[in-house]
């Protein structure tokens, strides 16, 4: 194997710059007891786990090595907890001891993980979730199960717009932009349109109406009510630190 010990370097160098910059706490030289130590809330801890994953390696190398191995690595070099479901990955042929080559430069752990997955994932689609402070890795299809429940407030995207008279806004008028085709639907009909859309363009297959696991409900017709993988989650609104959606299980 050859491993570049770059790949070591460069995330301990800038974890070393982080740790030295965060402000020391104040003790008391006449303590007998030892401070006691403040565990990072979950949002700083999926914040650590967003800057590793964007951490940049200068280079990246490895020539027939065990899968095993390189994940070992990886997890040592944040020490990240990169949890790897193993059994899932068997039951597609994707053994702890596959080989993976692979030569990269200038990359982040994030594009580095995607490359390494992409190579291992012959017949199946593999991916991974970093939420709070676990990265999980697995088939897309075991991950699309990981479901979370996120209420999303609409109103403002289905409120009728006023109806401008033509004669001041000319053509804007005239294609609805201010009425016609925007405000002849009721909030029902715009809500129940706007969640059709959402299924149509991010992740068709993962809707229960497409044989998936996923759905989305409106409610008052002012908020939709999501229940989906998180990369679903993401795509609606952007990353979610982990107060935000309820986990609702597989």
């Amino acid at each position: 194997m050859a491993t570049d010990h770059r790949l070591v370097l460069v995330f301990l160098v800038g974890w070393a710059c982080t740790v030295a910059a965060q402000p020391k706490a104040n003790r008391s030289p006449r303590s007998k007891h030892p401070s006691p130590t403040t565990q990072p809330s979950a949002a700083e801890q999926h914040s650590d786990l967003r800057r590793f994953l964007n951490t940049k390696l200068d280079k990246v190398e490895y020539d027939d090595t065990p899968l095993e191995q390189v994940i070992a690595e990886l997890r040592e070099v944040g020490r990240a907890n990169l949890v790897v479901r193993w059994r899932v990955l068997e039951k597609q042929g994707i053994e702890r001891a596959t080989t993976i080559s692979l030569y990269l430069r200038d990359v982040t752990i994030a594009q580095f993980l995607s490359e390494l997955l992409d190579q291992i994932s012959v017949d199946v689609e593999l991916g991974y979730v970093a939420f709070g402070n676990i990265l999980r890795i697995s088939t897309q299809e075991d991950l699309n199960h990981e479901m979370y429940v996120k209420v999303y407030e609409v109103v403002d995207i289905i409120h009728d717009i006023p109806d401008f008279k033509p004669d001041r806004w000319g053509a804007l008028g005239a294609i609805g932009f201010g009425g016609g085709a925007y405000n002849d639907k009721t909030p029902e009909e715009s809500i129940n349109d706007l969640a059709e859309v959402i299924r149509a363009s991010i992740s068709p297959n993962v809707w229960r109406v497409n044989g998936g696991p996923a759905t989305i409900r409106p409610f008052l017709q002012r908020v939709l009510v999501v229940r989906a993988p998180l990369h679903v989650h993401e795509k609606i609104g952007g990353p979610l630190l982990p107060a935000e959606p309820s986990r609702a299980g597989r």
